[in-house]
């Protein structure tokens, strides 16, 4: 995924927001003015470091060797789904930091939360989540090697199985591969930005006191598990991929889908719309 910024270079929250693809109009207020917010899969993370907010809060941040501890807003929970969404393995965090008040957001870099947070009762802020931030290396393969030398030993085991030297190697289920790795890459990408709108779509929804509904299938999370969560994806009613032009995107372009149907759409052949692809689904259900 394409990082807009530079570590250690100091940038303004107008010019953040712009850099991910929203306008003055769309960042104004809100979370956008909050101390993290989503824009589609980055979470855009400012850290007050030693110095209370504007708000007031004084929230613990600080830095500890290579990682940064950084405290939610007030009022969560471990359960929170926005908690539960910045503690993903799938998370992207994009951290940026200050020590005084009125002084510019300095980039931190890309970073992922520690896999165990830790939720802490404060006398004035309620329930709050502390994390450990890990940054990822400037590199954009592992240093030690350790990932290409995994790849050849799975390749080599492999042809060793395939000539029937069957004491040479384990069996498949008792073969292991190194997981969980921190490895920054780099890849030229056509920029996807439709996250910011999908956003705004299922805030409005939100506002009118309905489930947020896939506009195939219709699952949603409050009739499935009681709960509500904003899992939902944006679908390109016509496939960026179709051609290799820039272009607008407004809300009437996308459509709201689970993850099943959005990956199921894009394996359609030949493709179909997502009116089409519901009346499959539908026909389906009744048959």
């Amino acid at each position: 995924m394409e990082i807009p910024f530079q570590p250690g270079r100091t940038y303004v929250r107008r010019q953040v927001w712009e850099a991910l693809g929203l306008s003055g109009e769309d960042s104004k207020g809100g979370v956008y003015s909050t101390g993290y917010a989503w824009v589609g899969e980055r979470c855009v993370i400012f850290a007050n470091v030693g110095v209370a907010g504007r708000t007031g809060h004084d929230y613990a941040n600080a830095f500890q060797g290579d990682s940064l501890i950084w405290w939610s807003k007030s009022r969560r929970t471990l359960r929170n789904p926005e908690i539960e969404r910045i503690r993903s393995p799938d998370s992207y965090l994009l951290v940026f930091h200050r020590a005084a008040d009125r002084d510019p957001w300095t980039f931190w870099g890309a970073a992922k939360a520690d896999d165990r947070p830790e939720e802490v009762q404060d006398p004035k802020a309620g329930s709050l989540v502390k994390f450990r931030l890990r940054r990822f290396p400037a590199a954009s393969v592992d240093p030690s090697g350790r990932r290409q030398e995994e790849i050849d030993r799975i390749e080599s085991e492999s042809e060793l199985a395939d000539t029937g030297m069957d004491d040479a190697v384990p069996p498949p289920e008792h073969r292991a591969v190194t997981e969980n790795e921190l490895v920054l890459r780099t890849h030229l990408v056509r920029e996807r930005r439709a996250g910011a709108i999908k956003d705004r779509m299922v805030a409005r929804i939100r506002r009118r006191g309905q489930a947020i509904v896939c506009e195939v299938c219709g699952f949603h999370f409050r009739e499935r598990y009681g709960v509500d969560f904003d899992f939902i994806e944006a679908h390109h009613r016509a496939p960026l991929g179709a051609s290799v032009a820039v272009r607008r995107t407004a809300e009437a372009d996308l459509a709201l889908l689970c993850a099943n149907c959005h990956r199921a759409i894009h394996r359609m052949d030949p493709p179909m719309t997502v009116e089409q692809f519901a009346a499959v689904v539908r026909n389906r259900k009744t048959s």
